[in-house]
Order: structure tokens, then sequence, then C-alpha cells
């Protein structure tokens, strides 16, 4: 029993001077380090010779930023001109890279733009040529139109006065004259009246009655002159 009891005392006694070795070793550790610090602070050393700002030390986390700290407190008069100079420079550098990505843009969008003016002239002009082409055919249909009715008008006002003629002077005077003309005219004249005529016209040129039956034939119009024409 007595054993067990001074057993279990060595190995808390063993266990109280591992963990106050370690507790001295941080202490160490951690006055060690406040004096290089310290004296890096205060001139007397200078860790950013000893570790470089490119080194895998300086990469740590808090080291790192102790480094660049050092480097910063150690750096010469001319040393921070030269710095300042450079960031000045880097800053510059990068207005000058931003502006000419905005003057790159703004070329960019002046060339839609060209480009965009460039395709609204040519429909404008397209648009202005169909508008062109619209207006000569509705002129072309106002003259066609007007010819139409004026020959209408003619037609109309032969087509009365051959009413009132003897049959055989419309036949001489239909003989030579054009077979379409001859049908409209003989459309708007009474079927009585257009036999006669063509009664007289047959004892002239029964060809010619032949070849305007057939063309009024055509236009479902004749009048009821068989037993004139055979």
């Amino acid at each position: 029993m007595a054993e067990n009891k001074k057993e279990i005392k060595k190995k808390n006694n063993g266990m109280k001077y591992f963990i106050l070795t370690i507790i001295m070793f941080l202490i160490f550790l951690f006055t060690l380090i406040g004096g290089i610090i310290f004296l890096d602070i205060i001139g007397v050393l200078n860790l950013s010779k000893v570790i470089s700002k490119d080194s895998n030390i300086a990469k740590l986390p808090y080291i790192g930023n102790y480094i660049s700290y050092s480097y910063n407190i150690h750096l010469t008069e001319e040393e921070r001109l030269k710095n300042t100079m450079l960031k000045y420079q880097e800053i510059l550098e990068n207005k000058r890279k931003e502006i000419e990505l905005k003057e790159l843009a703004v070329t960019k969008r002046e060339e839609d733009v060209k480009v965009l003016e460039k395709e609204l002239l040519t429909k404008e002009k397209e648009l202005q040529q169909k508008e062109e082409e619209l207006i000569k055919k509705e002129e072309i249909l106002k003259k066609l139109n007007a010819e139409y009715s004026a020959k209408d008008e003619n037609i109309t006002k032969f087509s009365n006065i051959y009413a009132k003629m003897q049959p055989n002077s419309v036949a001489i005077a239909v003989n030579n004259m054009e077979l379409d003309i001859v049908s409209k005219i003989f459309e708007k004249m009474d079927e009585k009246k257009v036999a006669l005529i063509l009664d007289e016209l047959s004892k002239i040129n029964p060809l010619r009655v032949k070849e305007i039956v057939e063309t009024m034939t055509k236009k479902n119009e004749v009048p009821n002159v068989s037993k004139n024409t055979n």
C-alpha cells in the first residue's frame, strides 16, 4: 500500500516537472522572441536582412506581417523614397491600364454606333427606294386608269353614235377597226342593232364577221346573230 502511494507520488512529481519544463520553455521562447523583436525595433538587429521577404518563413501569417514591418522600419530615406515612387508608379500604371480599358470600351461602342448608323442609313435608303417605286406604280396605275376611263368613255361615245347610224355605214366603219375595240363597242349596243350591223358586214367581209363573233364568244357577249352569219 505504501509502495503504491510512493509510486503515485513519484508519477505526480514527474508530471509536475514536465509541465513546469514546458512552461519554462514557453516563457523562454516568448522572452527570446520578445527580445529579438525589441532589439530589431531599436535597430540592434535587422531581421529583414536575416529573413527574406520572399522566403517561406515570411509567408507565415504573423511572422510574415512582422517581417514586412521590420523591412519598412529599417529602410533608409532613399529606400523609402524609392518605395514610395514605386508605389505611385504602380498606382499610375494601374490607372493607365484602367483608362486604356475604358478607351477601348468607348471605341468599341463608337464602332458599334457607326455600324448601327450605317445599317439604319441603308434601311432608310431601301425604304425610300421602295416608297419611290410605290409612287411610280401608283402613278402608272392612275395613268392606266385614266386611259382606261377615257377609252371606256370613247367606246360608250362611239356605241351611242353607231346606234344612231345605218347598219351598212357602221359595217363599213368597223371593217378595219381592231377586233377588241369592235367587241367592246358592240357590248354597249342593242343586240338587234348589232345583228343588223353584222348582217351588213357579212356582205362586205364575211371573214371579218367570223373574227368578231369569235372574239365576242370568248367574252360571252355574243348577240343572237347565228342566222345572219351563215
